[in-house]
């Protein structure tokens, strides 16, 4: 289940860029990036992966970002909708040392309260959140739950930073 990418293949990457590091993504957590009619009829919250091949793939991440010495940064793509995602967090953020989440809303607007958890501990664990706020073209039609100003309510985490990619 392993997303492709190599040590042996970033590293190199990484110095013939003169970059002293980047930031790494883990995996995207959704099983179906499609797109096509049946998904332009409004959000459409794609499938998620096996908890157990999420967890692979945030494994997958820590180790080679362990592997960089320092040139790799992880990034935990979670998606807060899953119930294990706080779990998760914990795990990436306490364990395996990811330095910060990404999100994407994907069939869901991130400004939902049963999402509040989530930031919360994210604001507990001192690590940023990451979201693409521009249009998706991979998971239907979800541009409106991508919005920036569905984040206003963020305000309410004051010690949570949060980035804004792709702004739209």
């Amino acid at each position: 289940a392993s997303h492709g990418l190599k040590g042996q293949d970033l590293f190199p990457a990484i110095d013939r860029a003169g970059l002293e590091y980047i930031v790494l993504f883990s995996p995207c957590p959704y099983a179906d990036r499609a797109v096509g009619r049946e998904t332009l009829r409004g959000p459409h919250p794609g499938p998620l992966h096996p908890p157990a091949l999420r967890r692979e793939f945030l494994e997958e991440t820590a180790t080679l970002a362990r592997a960089g010495g320092g040139r790799v940064v992880p990034y935990a793509w979670i998606d807060p909708s899953a119930p294990e995602a706080v779990d998760h967090l914990e795990w990436a953020v306490g364990e395996l040392g990811f330095r910060g989440v990404k999100i994407i809303p994907n069939g869901w607007y991130p400004y939902e309260e049963r999402f509040f958890p989530f930031y919360a501990k994210v604001e507990e664990l001192g690590v940023p959140l990451h979201s693409h706020t521009g249009i998706l073209y991979s998971y239907g039609m979800n541009s409106n739950c991508c919005r920036p100003a569905n984040f206003e309510f963020l305000a309410g985490f004051p010690k949570l930073t949060f980035i804004f990619a792709h702004i739209s």
